[in-house]
């Protein structure tokens, strides 16, 4: 890739311009300073964003999402970025989580968070959305990206000032660009010279901010927050399908079920377990009354037992008019073909040995109790979630 993904952000907010840089430069080698840079990047992102609605300085990214979170307005979409960014950034940070298919979602979640910021702090309401492009092996472009830096940071410090205020100018410009080339340069354990660099940058940048909004007169200040606040209502992330699942298995598995939308899915193999609770994506479902045939995009099983479809939506989506989709699927579900399906997977793996009573060799008593009947009853919950 020629440039990065974050191009439009160079010259808006140059920090967390620098950390998507960052992040890019070291994705595929090394996903894990790759998730601890995204990480950095929600934490930058979330304290602009703060600062924009007048929410107080928090302690951390957890408490500054959860006073987020008491905003109306702030999508679930946004909030549940922001929480997958700071969750796989921890473990990176704390135990070496070193995933390259999180790495990958975590930077397409975060270019998706970048374009709805830039459209909320530029005004550009109808900015198009580039086209993301994965990161390849970035080090040559990045480090053209660092020595640029470098030479700007020599020829400020070597530029002669006049007053006191152009003094404090360079250095607020001296300690942004010390802060972006630690960004850049920095990996899974920063020195700490690079952590001091980056934090005094961030200070720098929201202060910087801070003096942009007191420039303004006090109705001007209201005038803005109100048009941040009602663009911040009209405006979600536009996830894709991919994206939106991503999400949508960790909410699952916060709940307490087993949800991998991308390797328990039934065309994989996954089935129903005793004493497992399990989110199987892409089950077969029934054939309804116009003779219409499916996949539903999660079915929730207790044990072998059904008790909910879930079909999940992007978020601009007509929710009620899909409502009716989720239902079909649950009141239609085939429980023969569950029977059979169960009767398949786990009739190999119980014959002890030849038996006369084949009906019941076969099975396991869980298997036995479960299906019985062929006309057990149907998922009981339909439920549509948002993408």
């Amino acid at each position: 890739m020629n440039k990065s993904n974050f191009d439009f952000l160079k010259g808006v907010n140059d920090f967390i311009y620098a950390i998507a840089c960052a992040a890019e430069n070291n994705y595929p080698d090394d996903p894990n300073t790759t998730l601890i840079k995204m990480r950095m990047f929600g934490e930058a992102t979330a304290k602009h964003l703060g600062q924009l609605l007048d929410i107080p300085a928090c302690e951390n990214q957890h408490d500054l999402l959860r006073e987020l979170g008491k905003i109306a307005f702030i999508d679930d979409s946004i909030l549940s970025v922001f929480h997958k960014l700071r969750r796989i950034g921890n473990l990176a940070v704390h135990e070496f989580h070193n995933d390259l298919d999180d790495a990958q979602m975590c930077l397409r979640l975060g270019f998706r968070l970048s374009v709805w910021y830039y459209r909320l702090v530029t005004k550009d309401y109808d900015f198009p959305v580039p086209m993301f492009v994965l990161p390849e092996h970035g080090e040559n472009l990045y480090h053209q990206e660092v020595l640029t830096l470098k030479q700007q940071l020599e020829r400020q410090a070597q530029e002669k000032v006049q007053s006191q205020a152009e003094l404090e100018a360079q250095q607020q410009r001296l300690v942004a660009l010390n802060g972006y080339i630690a960004i850049l340069e920095g990996k899974q354990q920063e020195t700490e010279a690079q952590t001091k660099a980056r934090l005094a940058a961030l200070e720098a940048q929201l202060a910087a901010k801070d003096a942009e909004l007191a420039k303004q007169t006090e109705q001007e200040r209201k005038a803005y927050h109100k048009e941040i606040t009602d663009q911040a209502i009209k405006r979600t992330l536009n996830l894709s399908e991919e994206e939106s699942r991503f999400l949508i298995d960790a909410q699952l598995r916060k709940a307490g079920w087993q949800a991998d939308s991308k390797t328990l899915r039934f065309a994989k193999g996954a089935r129903p377990e005793p004493g497992v609770n399990k989110a199987i994506a892409e089950w077969p479902t029934g054939t309804d009354e116009t003779g219409k045939t499916g996949f539903a995009d999660y079915v929730l099983f207790v044990g072998l037992k059904p008790i909910a479809v879930v079909e999940a939506k992007r978020k601009n989506t007509d929710v009620f008019s899909k409502l009716n989709e989720s239902y079909r699927y649950s009141k239609y579900f085939d429980n023969a073909f569950l029977r059979d399906t169960l009767l398949e997977h786990y009739a190999p793996t119980t014959y002890m040995k030849p038996c006369r009573n084949m009906k019941s060799a076969g099975r396991t008593p869980a298997v036995n109790s479960a299906l019985k009947s062929p006309s057990a009853t149907p998922p009981t919950g339909a439920n549509t979630a948002r993408r």
